[in-house]
């Protein structure tokens, strides 16, 4: 893929990553300059569930220095919806680690650990119906292609 950043340096939306003050991410998953970082995160009632955040490094031309962004243009949007699909999978496989050394720690009862897995097939299920029922992007009207001469 190519990459695409048409935006400039000035109009990038710097944004500090809130969990940048805590522990490092779990994982993190690349295609260039578009970032998925993987979060361990605690529930109220102590359970281990996984966050992820996504973004775009990019470098100012100015200072040198380098930063992340929230915001996709171009192949960038592609990227990122690979790569959150690719978080999704890794999230669900690092929920199931934390609910085995929950499990072996005895902080949950194998009755819940059930329920939860019962529940995480249910989502997925519903995910993939969801994703075979989308439907495309309707046209915008008066934008239409002028034909490739």
């Amino acid at each position: 893929m190519s990459e695409e950043n048409p935006i400039t340096p000035e109009e990038q939306t710097e944004v500090t990553d809130p969990q940048a003050k805590k522990d490092p991410p779990i994982q993190t998953i690349r295609d260039k300059a578009v970032v998925a970082k993987l979060w361990r995160e605690e529930a109220q009632d102590g359970r281990a569930f996984v966050s992820v955040s996504i973004g775009r490094t990019y470098k100012n031309e100015k200072t040198g220095e380098y930063g992340e962004a929230r915001n996709f243009s171009g192949t960038n949007i592609l990227q990122a919806q690979a790569l959150l699909g690719e978080a999704y999978q890794e999230a669900r496989n690092w929920e199931r680690h934390f609910r085995e050394i929950e499990r072996e720690q005895g902080a949950l009862q194998p009755e819940q650990s059930e329920a939860l897995a019962e529940r995480d097939e249910g989502l997925a299920q519903q995910r993939d119906q969801a994703m075979a029922n989308a439907a495309a992007p309707a046209r915008k009207q008066g934008r239409e292609r002028s034909p490739e001469r």
